[in-house]
């Protein structure tokens, strides 16, 4: 069960078996945005009525050299009911960004997998740790290119093709990383 997309030519937006995804899809491969995704283990939550899809935990640094910004990361953790039984081959990361309102702009990310949602309730959780990379210039839309040092917040969530999606997770994006 590997994660399938169609990007529509025409629009450029994201079909997961029928959900649409906004934004563009991130690659593995080396480029100007690359994601990394490890399972890391499974983890029980005090007994509670919790949702198959928790908000992931982000934290978002921009990445310097000599003050000079050269990039923004953003590493996190992704929490996933057990039982939808996932690998790291069922996931796709995809982004976009909007101008917010707070005045600031904002990444906005997007880990999505197909699965058939689970008929029971959560007992355990799947942990899966994930580090994205944006290099300086990478985000671009149209003719405008965005610095990244602009980036004011960033909000992720997780996204299942049922559909059914997390609620977001905003954080700042802090400064001081260096390569």
């Amino acid at each position: 069960m590997n994660f399938n997309t169609i990007i529509q030519e025409s629009t450029g937006i994201i079909n997961v078996n029928g959900t649409f995804v906004p934004g563009k899809l991130i690659s593995k491969e080396e480029g100007e945005i690359t994601f990394k995704l490890q399972k890391e283990n499974s983890i029980s939550l005090p007994e509670g009525n919790y949702p198959k899809l928790l908000p992931p935990t982000i934290v978002a640094n921009l990445i310097s050299n000599d003050n000079e910004v050269t990039g923004i990361r953003i590493t996190g953790v992704i929490l996933v009911d057990n039982n939808y039984d996932l690998t790291t081959d069922d996931f796709g990361f995809c982004w976009n960004f909007t101008y917010g309102s707070t005045g600031g702009y904002q990444l906005n990310l997007y880990a999505a997998f197909e699965a058939e949602a689970p008929k029971s309730l959560p007992s355990e959780y799947d942990m899966f740790g994930f580090e994205v990379n944006f290099k300086n210039e990478a985000i671009k839309s149209g003719i405008f290119t965005l610095p990244l040092e602009k980036i004011k917040t960033v909000e992720a969530f997780v996204v299942d093709a049922d559909p059914e999606t997390s609620r977001g997770t905003v954080t700042t994006v802090k400064s001081g990383d260096r390569q």
